[in-house]
């Protein structure tokens, strides 16, 4: 059991350390060396017999201030806020009559003197009388009754980590070059003993962390909506962590990064109260799409605002792991913490499962999508696809007696052949939109290059859209030709960007894109390459609940009357014919992104 702040375990009393500090400050130094070198030994035994570290330093600071003779010792840790370095007390053992250290309510720590930063941080000593100090350090020091002071850094690692600090209310006291080589050996037992503790704490985190994701794995797996466990899962993760708080991040297609969830601790502000929405760095996303971890650097284009926010937030150290979710960068979650830290391998490793469970849920709940899509999308193209010759044969008699009753009728009979030509000439294309969703439309597939198809029709894509919408092509040099019917996909790009214009009644901009990436999966088993082509727009966005149905046939948002609500099942229906596939991306009021996924033909 932890002992109450200040208390140390009843030990004998050294009394020679006062004795001989009794007369000239510099006598007796070789036997307080001696004197210091026994308090090390009881150091390094108490430290072994496990306990409270809090407690074992009380109880070591307690044996070193009486075998030095100091009137207080203060084990102070290093944290850094900024660009500036504090002190703060972690533990401290005061003489008889000696007033404690009071840190300010609220406060850091106390601001370390330039001069001290520099000498600690390099592994050296500050020791002296005070009133051989300069001004700026006089002051604050006689403040707290110190008239003589030895500062030993301590290390962990190759790190500074703080300093332990003996003060003497005797101004005329010489701290002797005996007296602080033995004060060098204790600091760098006590800097064992915290480096061991801290080694101790990451093992329990990181085991902390893949209990609670080991906990959570079952409810991620149960529930069909994965999304709704997440909060438990992060709130777990903050709790067994003392974060600050936890969160998950998904990334855009136009390199932003939408807050999905967020746990904070009691009293903690959210980060939401910032933006839902921040815009990464490019950089920043190549890394995590390479699956590295990322610590305590800024993520986005303006750094000086978005530690502003961190400030704001108290956030002073922060780790993201990617999440990727069928060979691709989804998001990340990550924690941060109020406490200036590193993330050590082990926490690191720990959070990686965490997203690698995220990843398999996220992936899981994709493929039974798929699954339910393409079993709907199966039953309905059979059902259309019979329907859809049924009704192409009877318009074939409505379209030949109708010419005939144009080209042997006089005005105004001929007028009304060709109203009901038109509708039956409309009609046609609808049959040609069952067949080619249904997949019983025979397709010319061929090596078609984008670029040039592009060209072809980007005249009648601007006409399509009108004046006020701006038609971007943004093709990577290089793209190979892909397998598809020309005819057909330029079909499927005029309905996209004539839905992309819907979605934007004051106008906007559709980017058409390409990429080529690597292929895993093409149908033959070869280890080809895909070409993207995205049809991104700037306008309203879907929201979630129209984006799963998005593709299904005969479903549309527009009024009645408007559309067959066809259009995108049989983009839909196309590409999956041609081997490929069709994602959509998008977010209300951020714009909406269609991906064809197509095989790239290969090399002649």
């Amino acid at each position: 059991m932890t002992r109450p702040p200040g208390a140390v375990e009843s030990v004998e009393p050294i009394d020679r350390g006062s004795e001989r500090l009794a007369g000239d400050p510099v006598e007796g130094a070789v036997e307080r060396r001696e004197d210091i070198l026994e308090a090390i030994a009881y150091a390094a035994g108490r430290f072994l017999r496990g306990g409270s570290l809090d407690d074992a330093l009380q109880d070591v600071l307690a044996r070193l201030g009486q075998a030095s003779g100091a009137s207080r010792v203060v084990l102070t840790e290093r944290v850094t806020r900024g660009s500036r370095s504090y002190m703060r007390p972690r533990a401290e053992w005061d003489g008889q009559g000696v007033r404690p250290l009071i840190l300010p309510p609220g406060s850091d720590g106390y601001p370390y003197f330039q001069r001290w930063e520099t000498e600690l941080a390099a592994g050296r000593l500050v020791a002296g009388r005070i009133s051989d100090f300069p001004a700026d350090e006089q002051i604050p020091l006689a403040a707290d009754s110190v008239g003589s002071i030895v500062v030993m850094p301590i290390a962990s690692g190759d790190t500074w980590w703080g300093h332990v600090g003996y003060d003497d209310a005797r101004r005329d006291r010489i701290w002797s070059g005996p007296e602080t080589e033995a004060l060098r050996a204790a600091a760098g037992i006590i800097g064992a003993a915290i480096r061991q503790a801290a080694a101790a704490d990451a093992i329990a985190r990181r085991n902390a962390i893949i209990g609670s994701v080991a906990a959570a794995i079952p409810l991620l797996v149960a529930t069909e909506r994965w999304i709704t466990v997440l909060p438990e899962l992060l709130s777990s993760l903050q709790g067994v962590m003392t974060a600050r708080s936890a969160w998950a991040y998904r990334f855009q297609p136009d390199g932003t990064a939408r807050l999905v969830s967020e746990v904070v601790a009691p009293g903690e502000q959210t980060a939401s109260a910032f933006g839902q929405v921040a815009r990464i760095d490019p950089e920043t996303v190549a890394l995590l799409a390479e699956g590295r971890a990322i610590q305590n650097t800024t993520f986005t284009g303006a750094p000086d605002e978005e530690l502003a926010a961190y400030e704001a937030l108290g956030m002073h150290s922060w780790v993201v792991v990617p999440i990727v979710a069928n060979g691709k960068l989804w998001g990340g979650v990550g924690i941060d913490s109020r406490d200036d830290r590193s993330w050590d391998d082990g926490e690191i490793v720990a959070l990686q499962v965490a997203a690698a469970a995220i990843s398999a849920t996220i992936e899981r709940e994709a493929t039974a999508e798929r699954v339910r899509q393409l079993e709907k999308m199966d039953a309905v193209g059979r059902l259309a696809g019979g329907l859809a010759h049924d009704f192409g044969n009877l318009l074939a008699v409505v379209l030949g007696h109708a010419e005939l009753i144009r080209d042997e009728s006089a005005e105004p009979i001929r007028g009304d052949a060709e109203t009901i030509l038109d509708a039956a000439a409309r009609g046609r294309d609808l049959v040609r939109d069952l067949l080619t969703f249904s997949g019983s439309r025979g397709g010319d597939v061929r090596a078609t290059d984008v670029a040039a198809l592009l060209g072809r029709i980007v005249r009648i894509l601007r006409a399509a859209v009108g004046s006020s919408i701006e038609i971007v092509l943004r093709l990577e040099p290089g793209t190979p030709p892909v397998l598809v019917d020309p005819d057909e996909l330029e079909h499927v790009l005029v309905n996209l960007v004539v839905n992309a214009r819907d979605a934007m009644p004051s106008g906007g901009r559709v980017t058409i894109s390409s990429a080529v990436v690597p292929a895993t999966d093409t149908p033959d088993g070869h280890l080809g390459q895909q070409v993207v082509l995205s049809v991104a727009d700037t306008g309203t966005g879907i929201d979630e609940a129209t984006r799963e149905r998005i593709f299904e046939p005969f479903f549309s948002t527009k009024p009645e009357g408007v559309g067959t609500g066809l259009g995108l099942a049989t983009a839909y229906g196309s590409v999956a014919a041609w081997g490929g596939s069709i994602e959509v991306d998008s977010e209300l009021g951020s714009g909406t992104t269609f991906r064809l996924l197509l095989r790239a033909a290969p090399p002649v």
